[in-house]
């Protein structure tokens, strides 16, 4: 799609550039209708499609890192979360309810915002039990390390919420451009064909606007 784009751009600009710039080549296409005021009008399209094309393309960019960053401060929270949950299925063994409370049976969950859910309640739900806190510190892990634990899902928790303000960021910017791009091949679309009509006895000149003509 991006290479469709930066073609129709090149193609664009030389057209409009050449259409106007080159008087011999003016004076004929402004008998049909494109005087420079109006080539001028696919300019600007041209340089809106351009700025648009941009924005997409750096929306999109940041849209990459933020899921990278995301991905990462996950993979960082899980790896204590996980110990904690593997230590508090042993402090807790046999407690039905405390297990129910901290969502200690089953698999965890594969969705980022599943996950969160599951990790957040966890500590929010231990931290809030003096003597859930204690059992656990029985095993080496004290009310700091869980709430270090808690402070690294909270970490991720803010890298997801970047990470879809971007991506949001990143459609707008691209329906945007998209948007830009259609108007844009309109106009040009109807510059082309007017432009054959218009030199179909005068190839180099054509050729001068980047039109190739089959052989």
């Amino acid at each position: 799609m991006s290479k469709t784009i930066e073609n129709l751009l090149v193609k664009a600009n030389v057209a409009i550039y050449n259409g106007i710039e080159n008087p011999e080549l003016a004076e004929i296409l402004a008998q049909y209708g494109y005087d420079a005021n109006r080539i001028n009008e696919g300019r600007e399209l041209c340089d809106e499609t351009e700025k648009l094309h941009q924005k997409q393309v750096m929306e999109y960019g940041e849209q990459y890192d933020a899921t990278r960053e995301m991905e990462e401060a996950r993979l960082k929270a899980n790896l204590v979360y996980m110990k904690h949950v593997k230590i508090a299925r042993v402090a807790l063994k046999n407690k039905v309810g405390d297990w129910d409370k901290l969502q200690l049976n089953g698999k965890r969950k594969k969705s980022f915002s599943g996950w969160l859910a599951e990790a957040g309640l966890f500590y929010t739900n231990v931290l809030s039990d003096k003597m859930l806190v204690e059992q656990m510190q029985e095993y080496g892990i004290t009310g700091e390390k869980l709430m270090e634990g808690q402070q690294l899902v909270n970490d991720a928790e803010a890298a997801y919420a970047k990470q879809r303000k971007e991506l949001g960021e990143a459609q707008d910017a691209t329906i945007e451009r998209d948007e830009a791009v259609d108007k844009l091949q309109y106009w040009y679309s109807d510059y082309i064909e007017i432009a054959r009509v218009a030199l179909e006895d005068k190839p180099q000149y054509l050729e001068i606007m980047g039109i190739v003509e089959p052989s």
